[in-house]
């Protein structure tokens, strides 16, 4: 901004546009395979906790169902394996990135190891209900039925299954 100004250049503004023309198809199909992998999630043996405001156990899905028309392709979990159980979780996935940011085409993780604010004290970690084995992921626009066998593999592994 200080150097090029407040514009953008013809080229990043021209794919903007072209994005924006598929962002609602694209944000309409994550949003779908993130409530079939919520759902997934919360069945599955080795996650507690699951968060995601389109499950129906979500004590905030009346209000997300008034105010939302998509939930969202952001789900937050607990792995019962706790923080180590995390590493080896992100480590096996396959078809998720590690990262600290969302909001991709592509799936993403976030392992405990980046869940832990080193600034947070135990009372805001409370607060802000992130545990020792809490783990985000962003759904992106790969097939649901891989994802979820990803995520299977994965779960296995952070239990201590092996991967």
């Amino acid at each position: 901004y200080r150097l090029f100004g407040a514009q953008l250049d013809p080229l990043s503004a021209s794919l903007m546009v072209r994005g924006m023309k598929t962002y609602f198809v694209r944000y309409r199909a994550q949003s779908a395979a993130t409530l079939e992998i919520a759902r997934f999630l919360e069945q599955h043996p080795g996650c507690t906790k699951v968060r995601y405001p389109g499950l129906e156990s979500s004590p905030k899905h009346a209000l997300a169902r008034q105010q939302m028309r998509d939930f969202g392709t952001v789900i937050c979990f607990d792995l019962k394996a706790g923080f180590e159980g995390g590493r080896r979780f992100a480590e096996t996935l396959q078809l998720f990135a590690r990262t600290p940011s969302f909001g991709s085409t592509e799936s993403l993780v976030m392992p405990p190891q980046m869940m832990q604010p080193k600034d947070f004290s135990p009372e805001q970690l409370i607060a802000a209900d992130i545990g020792a084995g809490t783990v985000r992921l962003s759904i992106g626009l790969e097939n649901v039925e891989d994802l979820k066998a990803d995520l299977a593999h994965a779960l296995e592994a952070a239990a201590g299954g092996g991967a």
